[in-house]
Protein backbone atom coordinates (compact mmCIF):
# COMPACT_ATOMS: atom_id res chain seq x y z
CA UNK A 1 0.00 0.00 0.00
CA UNK A 2 1.21 3.37 -0.68
CA UNK A 3 2.06 5.63 1.75
CA UNK A 4 0.31 9.13 0.41
CA UNK A 5 -1.49 9.00 -2.87
CA UNK A 6 -2.38 12.36 -4.62
CA UNK A 7 -5.26 12.44 -7.49
CA UNK A 8 -5.37 15.21 -9.73
CA UNK A 9 -4.09 17.41 -7.19
CA UNK A 10 -4.28 21.14 -7.92
CA UNK A 11 -3.21 24.15 -5.71
CA UNK A 12 -3.83 27.73 -5.58
CA UNK A 13 -2.49 30.82 -3.32
CA UNK A 14 -5.11 33.89 -4.04
CA UNK A 15 -5.11 33.67 -7.94
CA UNK A 16 -1.68 32.06 -8.78
CA UNK A 17 -1.49 28.41 -9.77
CA UNK A 18 1.00 26.30 -7.93
CA UNK A 19 0.67 23.45 -8.88
CA UNK A 20 -1.67 21.27 -11.70
CA UNK A 21 -3.84 18.45 -11.36
CA UNK A 22 -0.76 16.57 -10.08
CA UNK A 23 -0.96 12.53 -9.44
CA UNK A 24 1.45 11.37 -7.20
CA UNK A 25 2.01 7.83 -5.33
CA UNK A 26 4.30 7.72 -2.59
CA UNK A 27 5.60 4.44 -0.74
CA UNK A 28 6.62 3.96 2.66
CA UNK A 29 10.27 3.52 3.23
CA UNK A 30 11.20 6.81 1.06
CA UNK A 31 13.67 9.48 1.84
CA UNK A 32 12.57 12.42 -0.54
CA UNK A 33 13.62 15.76 -1.17
CA UNK A 34 12.05 18.45 -3.27
CA UNK A 35 14.06 21.51 -4.78
CA UNK A 36 12.74 24.29 -6.50
CA UNK A 37 12.64 28.01 -7.44
CA UNK A 38 12.47 30.32 -4.04
CA UNK A 39 8.65 31.40 -4.01
CA UNK A 40 7.27 28.34 -5.99
CA UNK A 41 4.58 27.16 -3.47
CA UNK A 42 7.46 24.43 -2.21
CA UNK A 43 6.25 24.96 1.58
CA UNK A 44 2.35 24.66 0.86
CA UNK A 45 2.64 21.93 -1.50
CA UNK A 46 4.64 20.34 1.79
CA UNK A 47 1.55 21.88 4.06
CA UNK A 48 -0.75 19.56 2.21
CA UNK A 49 0.50 16.03 3.78
CA UNK A 50 -0.74 16.97 7.33
CA UNK A 51 -3.64 19.71 6.50
CA UNK A 52 -2.16 22.85 6.73
CA UNK A 53 -3.44 23.60 3.70
CA UNK A 54 -5.83 21.95 1.65
CA UNK A 55 -5.33 21.31 -2.39
CA UNK A 56 -7.80 23.59 -4.81
CA UNK A 57 -9.09 20.57 -7.00
CA UNK A 58 -8.11 16.84 -6.28
CA UNK A 59 -7.82 14.09 -3.53
CA UNK A 60 -4.82 13.25 -1.19
CA UNK A 61 -4.89 9.69 0.83
CA UNK A 62 -2.80 9.05 3.48
CA UNK A 63 -2.34 5.08 3.99
CA UNK A 64 -5.43 4.33 1.65
CA UNK A 65 -7.48 7.01 3.56
CA UNK A 66 -8.70 10.55 2.12
CA UNK A 67 -6.41 12.93 4.06
CA UNK A 68 -10.74 14.81 4.56
CA UNK A 69 -11.43 12.35 6.94
CA UNK A 70 -8.74 12.61 9.37
CA UNK A 71 -8.88 14.27 12.41
CA UNK A 72 -6.58 17.00 12.45
CA UNK A 73 -4.75 16.65 15.96
CA UNK A 74 -4.55 12.47 15.17
CA UNK A 75 -2.92 13.17 11.71
CA UNK A 76 -0.49 15.69 12.71
CA UNK A 77 0.89 13.53 15.88
CA UNK A 78 1.69 10.91 13.06
CA UNK A 79 2.78 14.34 10.28
CA UNK A 80 4.69 16.43 11.51
CA UNK A 81 6.14 19.26 9.54
CA UNK A 82 8.72 21.52 11.11
CA UNK A 83 9.37 25.02 9.59
CA UNK A 84 12.41 26.43 8.72
CA UNK A 85 12.27 28.78 11.52
CA UNK A 86 10.60 26.92 13.98
CA UNK A 87 9.10 27.94 17.40
CA UNK A 88 10.03 27.22 20.40
CA UNK A 89 8.02 26.78 23.34
CA UNK A 90 10.77 27.58 26.29
CA UNK A 91 12.09 29.05 28.79
CA UNK A 92 14.22 26.21 28.97
CA UNK A 93 15.51 23.86 26.09
CA UNK A 94 14.09 20.61 28.19
CA UNK A 95 10.62 22.92 28.54
CA UNK A 96 10.42 22.57 24.72
CA UNK A 97 11.56 19.35 24.13
CA UNK A 98 8.69 17.87 26.71
CA UNK A 99 6.08 20.56 25.82
CA UNK A 100 4.02 17.71 23.36
CA UNK A 101 3.85 15.44 25.86
CA UNK A 102 2.01 18.12 28.08
CA UNK A 103 -0.59 17.99 25.28
CA UNK A 104 -3.57 15.60 25.75
CA UNK A 105 -3.94 15.03 22.22
CA UNK A 106 -0.49 13.71 22.19
CA UNK A 107 -1.06 10.80 24.84
CA UNK A 108 2.42 10.38 24.44
CA UNK A 109 4.81 9.33 27.49
CA UNK A 110 7.31 11.92 28.04
CA UNK A 111 10.77 10.33 27.09
CA UNK A 112 13.48 9.53 29.67
CA UNK A 113 16.72 11.11 30.47
CA UNK A 114 18.57 8.52 28.37
CA UNK A 115 16.43 9.06 24.94
CA UNK A 116 16.66 12.79 26.07
CA UNK A 117 20.93 12.70 25.83
CA UNK A 118 20.87 10.25 22.63
CA UNK A 119 18.66 12.75 20.90
CA UNK A 120 20.58 16.02 21.65
CA UNK A 121 24.31 14.16 20.97
CA UNK A 122 22.78 12.82 17.57
CA UNK A 123 21.71 17.39 17.11
CA UNK A 124 25.53 17.93 18.30
CA UNK A 125 24.36 19.81 21.57
CA UNK A 126 25.17 18.58 25.30
CA UNK A 127 22.55 17.24 27.54
CA UNK A 128 24.29 20.36 29.61
CA UNK A 129 21.85 22.45 27.14
CA UNK A 130 18.44 21.15 29.21
CA UNK A 131 18.57 24.06 31.20
CA UNK A 132 19.71 26.69 28.72
CA UNK A 133 17.05 29.73 28.18
CA UNK A 134 15.79 29.11 24.53
CA UNK A 135 15.98 32.68 24.16
CA UNK A 136 19.67 32.23 24.03
CA UNK A 137 19.66 29.46 21.24
CA UNK A 138 21.50 30.98 17.70
CA UNK A 139 19.17 30.54 14.36
CA UNK A 140 21.05 26.75 13.85
CA UNK A 141 20.72 25.79 17.45
CA UNK A 142 16.83 26.61 17.48
CA UNK A 143 16.97 24.73 14.41
CA UNK A 144 18.07 21.68 15.72
CA UNK A 145 16.59 21.74 18.66
CA UNK A 146 13.18 21.86 16.55
CA UNK A 147 14.13 18.94 15.00
CA UNK A 148 14.83 16.79 18.34
CA UNK A 149 12.12 17.78 19.58
CA UNK A 150 10.21 16.55 16.29
CA UNK A 151 11.85 13.28 16.97
CA UNK A 152 10.81 12.56 20.55
CA UNK A 153 7.61 11.97 18.91
CA UNK A 154 8.42 9.30 16.63
CA UNK A 155 5.98 10.62 13.86
CA UNK A 156 5.26 8.21 10.98
CA UNK A 157 6.23 11.19 8.56
CA UNK A 158 8.92 14.09 8.94
CA UNK A 159 8.45 17.26 6.68
CA UNK A 160 10.99 19.45 6.45
CA UNK A 161 11.28 22.56 5.27
CA UNK A 162 15.40 24.03 4.76
CA UNK A 163 15.91 21.98 7.11
CA UNK A 164 19.78 22.88 6.94
CA UNK A 165 19.29 26.42 5.94
CA UNK A 166 20.67 27.33 9.98
CA UNK A 167 22.96 24.58 10.34
CA UNK A 168 26.88 24.20 9.53
CA UNK A 169 28.36 22.13 6.84
CA UNK A 170 29.13 19.39 8.91
CA UNK A 171 25.79 18.65 10.53
CA UNK A 172 23.99 19.65 7.37
CA UNK A 173 26.41 16.72 5.58
CA UNK A 174 24.94 14.11 8.15
CA UNK A 175 21.55 15.36 8.95
CA UNK A 176 20.14 12.35 7.56
CA UNK A 177 21.93 9.96 9.33
CA UNK A 178 21.68 11.51 12.65
CA UNK A 179 17.88 11.50 11.80
CA UNK A 180 17.61 8.11 11.23
CA UNK A 181 20.52 7.60 14.47
CA UNK A 182 17.51 8.48 16.54
CA UNK A 183 14.10 7.45 14.74
CA UNK A 184 13.42 6.31 11.48
CA UNK A 185 10.40 7.69 9.76
CA UNK A 186 8.09 5.90 7.21
CA UNK A 187 8.74 9.06 5.44
CA UNK A 188 11.18 11.54 5.17
CA UNK A 189 10.03 14.79 3.20
CA UNK A 190 11.75 17.70 2.58
CA UNK A 191 12.77 20.97 0.90
CA UNK A 192 16.55 21.95 -0.07
CA UNK A 193 18.19 24.03 -2.16
CA UNK A 194 21.48 22.37 -0.72
CA UNK A 195 22.43 19.86 -3.42
CA UNK A 196 25.04 17.36 -1.31
CA UNK A 197 21.26 16.80 0.66
CA UNK A 198 19.56 16.51 -2.67
CA UNK A 199 22.12 14.12 -3.30
CA UNK A 200 21.07 11.29 -0.29
CA UNK A 201 17.35 11.69 -0.93
CA UNK A 202 15.98 8.18 -2.58
CA UNK A 203 14.20 10.29 -4.96
CA UNK A 204 14.49 13.96 -5.60
CA UNK A 205 10.67 16.23 -7.36
CA UNK A 206 10.97 19.60 -8.31
CA UNK A 207 8.47 21.89 -8.53
CA UNK A 208 8.45 24.51 -11.42
CA UNK A 209 5.96 26.10 -13.66
CA UNK A 210 3.34 24.36 -11.77
CA UNK A 211 4.51 21.13 -12.61
CA UNK A 212 5.87 18.55 -10.57
CA UNK A 213 8.79 16.64 -12.23
CA UNK A 214 10.87 13.63 -11.16
CA UNK A 215 14.60 14.15 -11.13
CA UNK A 216 17.22 11.80 -10.89
CA UNK A 217 19.94 11.32 -8.51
Amino acid sequence: MSLFQLEGVSIKIQDQLVLEKTDLTISPDNIIGISGPSGGGKTTFLKIFNRLWEPTTGKVYFEGKPLTGLEHTLLRREVILLFQEPLLFGPSIQDDLLYPFSLSRFQQEPPGEKLLKKTLEAMSLPLSYLEKDSSELSGGEKQRVAIARSLLLKPKVLLLDEPTSALDRDLSDSLLDCILHVHNPRLILFISHDQKLLARASSHLRLEDHKLEKMGV
